[in-house]
């Protein structure tokens, strides 16, 4: 089975969000199991990318109404999964991978339908015909639609498209169409066409030969008007096509047991040391030890439900003597109500605003629960690394956090390792910390086995990669 997944950003090398986490473990995974799997991705060059390898070859690819070149270098994940990043000075050398300043590049239509246009060249060129192109989100779904319209003949790749959010679609203004090379019968509503705008996604919908969301409720949601997005019908009337496939996690990097940037190492049956995790905690931040620390660590932004979470912080600060540990940025609005809660109650809550990769490690460890209050979340990975860290979760129960999260009160066969809450609101939000804080004081050894529970739930990416191999041998027999 050969496999190309074509990303648009693949931890280790360049990162905004979780889909380069999984674009950058799945290929381990599916390496474990036999795949000749492969890496392909534009090479950024912002200050926080490390996009770089040997120069392997270079070639042509007609667009926008001239040739340009794409230069391919070549690198290694572990030193066993080819990486392929494509350059382009003209398209791929800014500062930020999407956009700067809260504001995307005008020419990203063109940006990344000039690089999947290069992924199909590239398999030409390298003569590497993969049984499937596993392209990921609205930056590599022209590969879909080049395919079907240039490369059907020349190319006999299946497609599978994996949606990580469907709130980004990558619409543009129908101008583009022309200078993607595109004609005008792809402006139509069964194809291209989004409310007078043409949708990259929308054709990647369309033309690929299937469609996974990355966890099962979240492939049920997007088929309702509420986290459909636009994009509901189109996704009702394919999903004969649609599939969840919930992520996992990179136990090579999330272990409590031998994570090098944790205080103190542990599993679980030496749980008690990751008390000495929050011990240090308590230090770094000032707050007291002898409390009950909940910890958020998220884009502060209006999907990750910020909204309803401070509120609800206050009432808790008001009602119990919790504390509250945030790392995050994202919209200004939120970063400074976070601030602001933090120099209001600092003896209670403290936050930085950014991101801190050991940082983010060491609150996972040492906070008591994790919060998770998503508005919507189509898989979540940080309740998986809480609960893979003995940290018992509180989400709101929707998406992969429905799927992940076990509550006391649910009819499930698994064990409890969480708390969930249903209504987007305040009142829920705070009803749910509420009762985790009572669980967390009334009964330390009910915490402990939900504690437990989460240790020994698999998140690791190697059952989700047994599923994708599922699908991948489902569409290219």
């Amino acid at each position: 089975m050969k496999v190309l997944i074509v990303s648009s950003e693949v931890v280790p090398f360049a990162k905004t969000g979780g889909l380069a986490d999984v674009a950058g473990a799945l290929p381990k995974a599916l390496k474990a199991k036999g795949v000749d799997v492969r890496v392909v991705m534009p090479k950024h060059d912002c200050p926080n990318c490390k996009c770089e390898g040997e120069y392997l070859t270079h070639f042509g690819v007609e667009f926008d109404g001239r040739t340009e070149t794409a230069v391919v270098l070549e690198t290694s994940i572990d030193g066993k999964i080819p990486v392929y990043i494509i350059d382009n000075k003209n398209f791929f050398s800014r500062p930020g991978l999407y956009g700067e300043s809260g504001k995307d590049y005008d020419d990203n239509a063109l940006r990344f339908g000039f690089f999947s246009k290069a992924v199909l060249e590239l398999c030409l060129n390298m003569d590497f015909i993969p049984d499937v192109l596993h392209i990921n989100d609205w930056q590599s779904a022209m590969v879909a639609v080049y395919k079907k319209v240039f490369y059907e003949d020349k190319i006999s790749s299946k497609v599978l498209l994996t949606i990580h959010n469907l709130q980004y679609q990558g619409v543009f203004d129908p101008l583009f169409l022309p200078r993607l090379g595109l004609g005008w019968d792809l402006f139509d509503m069964e194809k291209l066409e989004f409310y007078g705008k043409i949708n990259f996604l929308k054709g990647a919908i369309v033309f690929s030969d299937a469609i996974n969301t990355v966890s099962p409720t979240y492939a049920k949601e997007i088929q309702t008007p509420e986290f459909g997005y636009g994009l509901d019908g189109i996704l009702k009337h394919l999903n004969y096509k649609l599939y969840g496939i919930l992520n996992g996690i990179d136990y090579d990097v999330w272990n409590p047991k031998t994570d090098p940037l944790i205080w103190e190492n542990y599993d679980v049956q030496t749980l008690e040391k990751k008390q000495i995790n929050k011990k240090e905690l308590a230090k770094y931040t000032n707050l007291p030890e002898n409390r009950m620390f909940f910890g958020l660590v998220s884009r502060l932004v209006d999907q990750k439900g910020l909204d309803i979470l401070i509120p609800a912080v206050k009432e808790m600060i008001k009602y119990t003597d919790a504390c509250f540990v945030f790392l995050g940025s994202g919209q200004p609005e939120y970063e400074e109500e976070v601030a602001k809660l933090s120099k209001e109650f600092s003896d209670r809550v403290w936050a930085k605003i950014g991101y801190d990769n050991e940082l983010a490690h060491k609150i996972y460890v040492g906070v008591d629960a994790f919060l998770v209050p998503s508005k919507f979340e189509p898989c979540g990975l940080t309740q998986m690394i809480s609960m893979r860290y003995g940290t018992p979760p509180v989400v709101r129960n929707t998406g992969g956090l429905a799927d992940t999260v076990v509550d006391p009160n649910e009819d499930r066969p698994e064990a409890p390792c969480g708390i969930k809450f249903d209504d987007y609101t305040a009142h829920a939000c705070f009803a749910a910390m509420k009762r985790a804080y009572e669980i967390y004081t009334s009964s330390p050894s009910t915490w402990r086995d939900w504690m437990t529970a989460g240790m020994r739930k698999d998140f690791s990416f190697s059952s989700s990669a047994e599923e994708y191999i599922k699908l991948y041998k489902k569409i290219s027999s």
